[in-house]
């Protein structure tokens, strides 16, 4: 009997084999290979979105910095302008000032002083020019009560603690609508000098000129 066929199934079965094997190599080596590209190219994501999100962390970080810097500049400004701007009164306190305005003889020359709030009432400590050009400090305060119709009026105002005449107060009163949609300025005043001396102002304005 002749083994050639068998020795050529031999080879046939071990070329086959070798094939099937360097097939597999070659396979698992692209294989190997596209595992490999497809890291790399999550690697190159991974770090392009880490550096895009250490960019987008520093962004933020900068906006937080620069907006608690602006809030701190309004924050300081508006303690500044707290602690710097004029206190201002209500209508009780417009009311009695233009009733003073309009009692004193020269109301340009009027000086305030203080003004206490006693709630029902307000009190306006203030300076006028007398008969002799000189200033004297007074006060007048002004009471005030509800009324069912008119709403709020005065009940009585004193000058110097001396009551005035409530014919006047009535009168005054009529008006009040008027002098609501007109306040005047608000805003309390500064303290008037220590001493009267300051307040003192030139007298020849006042004085008849003699001998021309």
């Amino acid at each position: 009997m002749n083994d050639t066929p068998d020795i050529d199934k031999k080879d046939l079965y071990i070329g086959t084999e070798m094939q099937d094997r360097a097939q597999r190599k070659a396979e698992k080596e692209k294989k190997r290979k596209e595992e490999e590209s497809a890291d790399k190219v999550a690697i190159e994501q991974s770090l392009s979105q880490s550096t895009l999100v250490q960019k987008k962390q520093i962004q933020k970080k900068q906006r937080l910095k620069w907006a608690g810097i602006l809030a701190g500049v309004l924050f300081l400004t508006w303690i500044i302008v707290g602690l710097f701007a004029p206190y201002k009164g209500d209508a009780r306190f417009g009311i009695c000032k233009v009733f003073l305005e309009n009692s004193v003889r020269y109301p340009s020359h009027l000086r305030l002083s203080t003004v206490e709030d006693f709630g029902n009432s307000i009190r306006i400590w203030f300076a006028q020019v007398d008969a002799f050009g000189a200033y004297k400090l007074e006060s007048i305060q002004c009471f005030y009560k509800s009324d069912e119709q008119r709403g709020t009026i005065i009940e009585k105002i004193t000058f110097n603690r001396r009551p005035i005449d409530e014919q006047k107060v009535a009168d005054f009163n009529m008006i009040l609508p008027v002098v609501l949609q007109n306040l005047p300025d608000l805003t309390y005043p500064s303290p008037l000098p220590d001493s009267l001396e300051d307040l003192q102002m030139n007298t020849d304005m006042f004085r008849k000129a003699l001998n021309l």
